[in-house]
């Protein structure tokens, strides 16, 4: 499974995606993790060395373009995290990564701010827009499963 943590642009997607698979690695199923840095900054990637956060498993450069040709999604107990750059800057990188997401997780604060860049974007795309661009693209033609919980706290 690839699971994808992206958002239009907001703070703390890197802290998330980092915990989460952490968590993955630490979970009673004992998964495999692989992770992606999609994002420029290259924190993910930055954190996982030796001298940083010397995480148990590998982080791989892949802000790219090209992230569908590059990376597949892992079969069996591996799952692959990626840390998506701020999709309302980069959308051809998160355009990529969606070509082959499994699992999108819509990242975002509990502010106004961030759930107006969601739904209704001054200059920009509306992030369940970017989601259905993607299906024609995807090998099964659908959109990925997202992960998201409505402002009632169920899923719609």
């Amino acid at each position: 499974m690839l699971i994808a943590n992206m958002s239009p642009r907001t703070m703390a997607k890197t802290t998330d995606t980092g915990w989460l698979s952490h968590a993955l690695v630490e979970d009673e199923e004992s998964y495999e993790v692989v992770g992606y840095d999609a994002d420029h900054s290259k924190q993910f990637w930055s954190w996982h060395k030796p001298e940083k956060g010397g995480f148990s498993f590998p982080v791989h450069l892949m802000a790219s373009a090209q992230f569908h040709k590059e990376v597949a999604s892992p079969t069996g107990k591996t799952i692959a995290m990626v840390d998506c750059g701020h999709s309302e800057n980069h959308p051809h990188i998160a355009d990529s990564v969606l070509r082959v997401a499994d699992l999108v997780i819509l990242h975002m604060s509990p502010t106004s701010g961030d759930y107006e860049r969601i739904s209704d974007p001054e200059d920009a795309t509306p992030f369940m827009d970017i989601l259905r661009r993607s299906a024609p693209l995807r090998a099964t033609r659908a959109e990925p499963h997202r992960g998201q919980r409505g402002v009632d706290g169920l899923l719609p």
